[in-house]
């Protein structure tokens, strides 16, 4: 680093070469001679468990739903409450698959050749609004994690299933939500290309139109 800077005074170089595990809290020993991180493996999966009345807290502990050795990572109920929809990366990319509670295995629910991302209900429950990236090729949480900066596909599936349907194209996209009916809210957020600010736009999840 240069001292006065701050700045690199070169080019970074690679130093490693493994697999199977990932890297987090880089820091340096105190002579500067080694680097010091720790090593992390781990599985993220799907247990589900009831409520007490008023939803304080769990009436027993949670069971694990998703059965298989892959990443899977929940994102909203089907509106009768008896499946999970959840992303997995068990094809090679993440993609989003349905799981009900009485069975031990998932269905697909939307696996294209993009990346497929969180699953949300339209207020109204009868779409299930996602993200779809072309231009991301990681399929570790981590690197999914990392926000894009180019433009994604913000589309919306029938949650009795169908073809899917393009709603809008975000830029610098970052995350959408929606309200619960009799709310009819939509939103989505964006970078702006600087990365200083993020903006909230509302949106409508079947004309896809915005204000």
């Amino acid at each position: 680093m240069d001292a006065g800077s701050g700045q690199p005074a070169g080019k970074p170089r690679r130093i490693t070469n493994w697999t199977d595990f990932s890297l987090a809290g880089p820091n340096a020993s105190a002579d500067c001679k080694r680097l010091v991180f720790s090593r992390v493996s781990a599985q993220t999966d799907v247990y589900v468990g009831d409520l007490e009345k008023g939803g304080a807290r769990l009436k027993t502990p949670p069971r694990r739903l998703t059965l298989d050795e892959r990443n899977d990572r929940p994102s909203a109920w089907t509106p009768d409450s008896k499946a999970v929809l959840f992303i997995s990366d068990r094809s090679g990319h993440y993609h989003i698959y349905k799981q009900a509670l009485d069975q031990d295995s998932a269905e697909p629910f939307v696996v294209t050749p993009q990346v497929d991302w969180n699953a949300r209900l339209s207020p109204d429950g009868e779409w299930v609004i996602y993200d779809s990236f072309a231009n991301l090729k990681g399929s570790s949480l981590k690197e999914m994690e990392v926000r894009t900066s180019g433009a994604s596909q913000v589309k919306r599936v029938p949650v009795s299933d169908g073809p899917s349907q393009l709603v809008l194209t975000a830029h610098g996209y970052f995350d959408h939500r929606c309200a619960r009916a009799p709310a009819t809210l939509c939103l989505v957020g964006e970078e702006t290309e600087d990365q200083k600010h993020l903006v909230f736009t509302a949106f409508d999840p079947v004309k896809g139109q915005r204000p």
